[in-house]
Order: C-alpha cells, then sequence, then structure tokens
C-alpha cells in the first residue's frame, strides 16, 4: 500500500507540473481531462489506454536508470565514452549538441554541464514530461522515494525486490 502511495503522489506532482509546463510551452492553460478512471468498457473502446500505460511504465523504469544511484553504473557505461569524446573535443563551449532520443533528460543535462546548449529530441510526451519534472521541479524540492518494479513481476528473485524504495533524483 505505502509504495503504491507514493507512486500515486509522484505521479499527482508530474500532472501538477505538466499544466503549468504545458502553459509555458503552448501559452494557454491545458483544458480539464476527464475522468481519471475508465469502466472496462472505456478501455476496451480505447486502444490507446493500453499504450499509454505502458509508455508511462516504461517512463517509470526509465528514471531508475537515469535518475537514481541504482542507475550510475550504466549511465557510466553508456554516457562517459559520448561525454569524454564532448570533453576532449574541439568544440568551442556553446556550440549546439543533439541529444536525439534523450528519454528522461539526464544525458541532455550532463551535456549541458559541459557548456554546450543542447538541442533535446524526445518522441514520447510522457518522457519529456516527466524528465522535465525530475530536471527542475524534483530538484528544487525534495527527493522522492519511488518503487519503480512494483508493477513488473519479471526479473525479480523474491517479491521483496519488487517493493524496494528508489530515491531520485541522485543529483544535488
Amino acid at each position: 500500500k505505502q509504495s503504491g502511495e507514493a507512486n500515486a503522489k509522484f505521479f499527482n506532482a508530474v500532472a501538477a507540473h505538466g499544466k503549468h509546463w504545458w502553459k509555458a510551452q503552448h501559452g494557454e492553460a491545458l483544458r480539464q481531462p476527464g475522468p481519471l478512471t475508465l469502466s472496462e468498457e472505456e478501455i476496451q473502446e480505447n486502444p490507446r489506454v493500453e499504450q499509454d500505460a505502458a509508455e508511462v511504465w516504461a517512463a517509470f523504469a526509465s528514471v531508475v536508470r537515469e535518475w537514481s544511484a541504482e542507475g550510475a553504473p550504466l549511465r557510466q557505461e553508456c554516457f562517459a565514452p559520448l561525454l569524454e569524446s564532448l570533453a576532449s573535443s574541439s568544440l568551442p563551449r556553446g556550440s549546439r549538441v543533439l541529444v536525439p532520443g534523450e528519454a528522461l533528460g539526464r544525458l541532455s543535462a550532463e551535456v549541458a554541464k559541459l557548456g554546450h546548449t543542447v538541442l533535446r529530441n524526445e518522441l514520447s510526451d510522457y518522457m519529456v514530461l516527466i524528465g522535465d519534472f525530475l530536471r527542475t521541479a524534483c530538484l528544487a524540492s525534495r527527493p522522492w522515494f519511488l518503487y519503480p518494479f512494483i508493477g513488473d513481476p519479471c526479473n525479480h528473485v523474491r517479491f521483496e525486490d519488487r517493493i524496494r524504495p528508489v530515491q531520485v533524483p541522485d543529483v544535488d
């Protein structure tokens, strides 16, 4: 129960942030969505519901990889070669660097730390919104303890592995 409540608080905070983010991006208020709970009939009538849910869970799993201490070894393996190449290149500070498929924006943040202007590109609105929340509002407020594995029974030896918390973001 605690894990579900913690995740719900995180998603509610992301949604609240999203309203402000939308207005800043588009200059107009986001219209109120319909009810947050759908009947079984509405779910079956709308093929996007299942796809949206899968995208949200994929973004949630990416939070661990990009914004937690647990994800640091994988980030080091994947990001370090690119960051080292940028740092040692003759590319002047302030140059524009494209980061395609930026996911939750951790690589973009690391490229920006090197003094470059980052052009971000991400197909998933969920990734963009959660990434923006983590880079801005989350850093300004407090760390979150999430339970990203609770909905995923795969690759966990014990049930306890699914209900362990992960702190995000892992930066000051």
